[in-house]
C-alpha cells in the first residue's frame, strides 16, 4: 500500500468522524429545545391559571352581591330593562372589567402565553355579554374614550362585533387543503462510466467535508449568537428589575421620597417643580407620579432593547402612541431631565413614533424651570 493510498484513506476516515460530531450537536440542540418547550408550557399553564382565577373572581362578585346578581339575572335571563341608574352603572362597570379581562387574554394569546381552551371560555362569555344592546353600547363608548389610534379602535370593535354576532368564533381546518409533496430530487453525484477509483472517492469526500464543516460552523455560530442575545437580555432585565424596585420604593414610601428630595440636585427639583405646575398638583404628588412614570419608561426601554418579534414591536409602538401622547407621561418624557437620563437611541425611536401619529408631533422639551 503506497503512501498516497494511506493518505486518501485517512482523509476518508477524517470525514467520517465529522458525523458523530454533528449527531452530538443535534442531540444537544434537541435537549435544549425540550427544556425551552417545557419552560414555555409551565409559563402558559401559570398564565392560563391566572386568567381563570381572575375570571372566577369576577364571577364571584356577581354571586356575592345580591343587587348585582338580581340585575344580571333580569338583564341576561329575563331580558328586562334595569331601571335603577346606580345599579345599571355598577353592572356596566362589571361588564367593562370583564372586557378588560378578555382584552388581556387575547393579548396573551397572540404571544402564545395562554391555552386555547381558556381563550374560548373567556371569549364565549364576552360574546354572550355583547349580545345585549345596553352592554354593547356601553363598551363601544368606553373603547372610544381610550387613547388609541383609529386603526386599533376599528380592530378591537371588529373583533367584538364578531364575538357579538357568533358568540364564539370556531375555526375549522379542511383536510383537503393539505397536499402530499413529492420527494426532492436526488443530490447524489452522478457516477461516471467505469470503476469508481480511490482518488474519485477522495475528491467526493473532500467536497462533503467542506460542506459539513461550513454547516457545522454556521449552526454553532447561530447558537452562540442566540445564546449571547438571550444572556444579554437577561442581564438587561435584571438591571431593569433592580431599577424598578428602587423607583417604586420612592413612590410607595413617603420617608424615602422625603429623604431623597433633601439630597436631590437642583436640576431634579426643577424637573418636579415643572411637572407640578404643568399638572396643577402639589410638589409631593408630582414627585410620586414622576417616579411611577419612570417605571414605565425603564420597562419600555427594556422591551425596546431586547429580542422581539414584529408583533412585539407593533404592540410596543401602540403603547407609545397611546401612553406618551397623554399626560402624565407626555410631560415626563419630553422634559430635558428625562431626555438626559434615558438612552438617546430609545428617546429618538420614541420621538419618531410620536411624529408619525396622526395630528401629533413629538412633544417639544421644556427648559428647566420654565
Amino acid at each position: 500500500m503506497s503512501l498516497g493510498t494511506i493518505y486518501y484513506i485517512t482523509q476518508i476516515v477524517a470525514v467520517l468522524l465529522i458525523f458523530p460530531t454533528l449527531v452530538f450537536l443535534a442531540i444537544q440542540n434537541r435537549q435544549s429545545q425540550k427544556q425551552m418547550d417545557r419552560a414555555n408550557k409551565i409559563a402558559r399553564a401559570e398564565f392560563s391559571g391566572e386568567i381563570m382565577r381572575n375570571n372566577m373572581e369576577l364571577l364571584s362578585r356577581i354571586v356575592d352581591d345580591v343587587e348585582l346578581a338580581r340585575a344580571f339575572r333580569e338583564l341576561t335571563v329575563e331580558n328586562k330593562r334595569i331601571e335603577n341608574p346606580d345599579t345599571l352603572f355598577r353592572l356596566l362597570m362589571w361588564f367593562s372589567n370583564y372586557s378588560n379581562l378578555w382584552l388581556d387574554t387575547m393579548a396573551a394569546h397572540e404571544k402564545d402565553l395562554v391555552d386555547e381552551d381558556v381563550v374560548k371560555i373567556v371569549s364565549a362569555a364576552q360574546g354572550f355579554h355583547l349580545t345585549f344592546p345596553v352592554v354593547w353600547g356601553a363598551q363601544a363608548r368606553i373603547m372610544a374614550q381610550r387613547e388609541m389610534d383609529a386603526e386599533s379602535f376599528e380592530a378591537i370593535m371588529s373583533r367584538m362585533a364578531a364575538l357579538r354576532d357568533k358568540v364564539q368564533v370556531r375555526r375549522w381546518s379542511d383536510a383537503d387543503k393539505y397536499t402530499q409533496h413529492g420527494k426532492r430530487g436526488s443530490t447524489e453525484a452522478a457516477e461516471e462510466p467505469g470503476v469508481l477509483t480511490l482518488e474519485s472517492i477522495y475528491y467526493i469526500t473532500q467536497i462533503i467535508a467542506v460542506l459539513l464543516v461550513i454547516g457545522s460552523l454556521l449552526f454553532v455560530g447561530i447558537q452562540i449568537r442566540d445564546n449571547s442575545r438571550a444572556l444579554t437580555d437577561q442581564n438587561r432585565w435584571n438591571r431593569v428589575s433592580a431599577i424598578l424596585d428602587a423607583q417604586m420604593a420612592h413612590a410607595e414610601h413617603p420617608h424615602v421620597l422625603e429623604a431623597f428630595n433633601k439630597t436631590a440636585p437642583q436640576a431634579w427639583k426643577g424637573f418636579i417643580t415643572d411637572l407640578s405646575q404643568a399638572w396643577g398638583v402639589t410638589y409631593e404628588d408630582a414627585h410620586i407620579v414622576a417616579w411611577t412614570q419612570g417605571v414605565y419608561l425603564w420597562t419600555h426601554w427594556g422591551q425596546y432593547r431586547s429580542m422581539k418579534t414584529k408583533a412585539d414591536e407593533a404592540e410596543l409602538r401602540n403603547i407609545i402612541l397611546t401612553w406618551y401622547t397623554a399626560e402624565p407621561m407626555k410631560s415626563v418624557f419630553a422634559h430635558p431631565v428625562s431626555q438626559a437620563l434615558y438612552d438617546p437611541d430609545f428617546n429618538a425611536w420614541v420621538g419618531n413614533i410620536l411624529k408619525s401619529a396622526p395630528g401629533q408631533n413629538a412633544p417639544a422639551p421644556k427648559e428647566p424651570g420654565a
